[in-house]
């Protein structure tokens, strides 16, 4: 029975029941040895003509091996024939004279590889194509002009008359090209940036495109206003800056379409971020339909005097307030400190008074849109102590008395012990909704209260309310002690 052999690099597939006594032979001879010089073997061309490699079946053969390896020294261009089949070669010309050419049977149009160079070359389904290569000596097989073209080397490979300053086309290999006038193109793209291929040829198209002003890479650069420079990065992403002014800018799906206008690249969002005399500005804008003009909203600034304004534009929010970083939430939430991802001992934020004399104002606390101070946390230095302070000034209050019946009140409370949800001690305590009840002014919130989520919103105590209230009371059971303290001596005095 005749051992069948693989489509591709023809090695053996013996079955069940074959070659008993010479298996071990026919692995090491049709199998083994073949996979190995498929994998790291050279076929080596030395002659200068025309090849087709040697494709027989379980045996050596030159299509197999991986390496194709030139070392004729002829000028002529000599073709390589290998199977039109799946395969990878690294085809490596040591010719300093010729070039050499690849193809399959067909045949196909191949690849061609100049003096010198080195190439992996893959079979796609119908041809031989190029996957790397390195640099090789440059062959033109067609070059004109419509001015005279001098160089060195030119005397060994123009006829006469010469293709370049000359009459007559002729094929010619150059290593110094130069013109004395303006050359034109006839192929490639209008405002296309020329630039090298993947395969070293000289290339113009959409990948990069220069209008004189601005480059777009991936995209044709919008038309922007005359006085501004820019570089566009697909259809997104601009970096621009003025030729006149100070500006320099970073944009998404924005472009400056004229002095002080901006429009939409494209249908969507558009921010910017953008530098003017030291300043920086942060904006974004509404989706918008693509060349109409943005309206900015300004997000965040850092102005020349290292003011940090978010939401504002002005340090100290507009209220006349001397600030570094300044927060308007508008109508939205405040600022998230947030902490703890690396334990409990870490903060979410310091306050630091550097001050070494006098009292230390840590924070102030401010409500209505004309600030009115309602309460300050600060270091008492005669004290030793951080206190937290509300306003009390009379000028701030209308006073219609002494506290009555502190002790009713007093007895009404109901302190509590307990233990808080997740916590690991009992604690006194007094419950929000209790409390309110007696002093409505120590609570806030209501009971049951819950949020847009149906989470609950929980009521929160404020002790120091309290105090007014236990200071009438004692004052009222001092009274008392002092009434009862009277009748007790005028009886023992009987």
């Amino acid at each position: 029975m005749t051992t069948a052999a693989t489509s591709l690099l023809g090695l053996a597939l013996p079955v069940t029941g074959e070659l008993s006594g010479t298996w071990g032979d026919t692995v090491n001879n049709s199998i083994t040895s073949l996979l190995d010089s498929a994998v790291a073997g050279t076929t080596t061309l030395s002659t200068d003509a025309d090849v087709t490699l040697t494709t027989t079946t379980l045996s050596a053969n030159q299509a197999r091996e991986a390496i194709i390896l030139w070392t004729a020294a002829g000028t002529v261009t000599r073709t390589i024939t290998a199977p039109a089949q799946s395969k990878t070669y690294v085809v490596i010309n040591k010719s300093s004279t010729q070039s050499i050419k690849l193809v399959g049977v067909g045949p196909t149009t191949g690849v061609t590889l100049v003096a010198g160079e080195f190439a992996v070359v893959a079979w796609n389904g119908t041809d031989f194509v190029k996957i790397a290569n390195t640099s090789g000596a440059g062959v033109f097989t067609s070059l004109s002009a419509s001015g005279t073209v001098s160089g060195a080397g030119f005397s060994t490979y123009l006829a006469s008359p010469p293709a370049i300053g000359g009459t007559a086309a002729a094929a010619g290999a150059f290593t110094t090209l130069s013109a004395s006038s303006t050359t034109t193109l006839s192929g490639g793209t209008a405002n296309g940036v020329a630039y090298l291929n993947g395969s070293k040829v000289v290339t113009t198209g959409g990948a990069l495109v220069f209008d004189g002003t601005n480059l777009g890479v991936g995209v044709t650069p919008s038309a922007w206003y005359t006085t501004s420079k820019a570089i566009e990065l697909g259809n997104y992403a601009a970096i621009s800056g003025s030729a006149t002014t100070g500006y320099a800018n970073i944009s998404n799906n924005a472009y400056q379409s004229s002095g002080s206008n901006w429009a939409y690249k494209i249908t969507d969002k558009a921010a910017l971020y953008s530098q003017t005399n030291g300043a920086h500005a942060w904006y974004y804008a509404a989706s918008g339909t693509a060349g109409n003009s943005i309206t900015w909203t300004q997000a965040m600034t850092l102005d020349t005097s290292g003011n940090l304004l978010v939401g504002t534009t002005t340090a100290g929010a507009g209220v006349g307030f001397t600030t570094k970083v300044a927060v308007d939430a508008g109508s939205g939430y405040g600022p998230l400190f947030r902490g703890g991802a690396s334990g409990a001992a870490y903060e979410c934020m310091d306050c630091w008074n550097i001050a070494t004399t006098g009292n230390n104002v840590f924070m102030n606390f401010y409500t209505e849109t004309s600030p009115a101070g309602r309460g300050s946390i600060t270091y008492s230095r005669a004290g030793g102590l951080v206190a937290y302070n509300t306003t009390s000034d009379y000028r701030s209050k209308t006073v219609n008395g002494p506290v009555q019946n502190a002790l009713s009140k007093l007895a009404a409370l109901k302190p509590s012990t307990g233990r808080m949800n997740g916590a690991e001690a009992d604690i006194d305590f007094f419950v929000a909704h209790e409390l309110q009840e007696v002093v409505p002014s120590a609570v806030t919130g209501e009971k049951d209260a819950v949020n847009e989520d149906g989470k609950p919103n929980y009521q929160m105590v404020d002790k120091s309310a309290l105090i007014p209230l236990l200071t009438a009371a004692i004052q009222e059971q001092q009274a008392l002690i002092e009434s009862l303290t009277t009748r007790l001596a005028a009886l023992e005095a009987k």
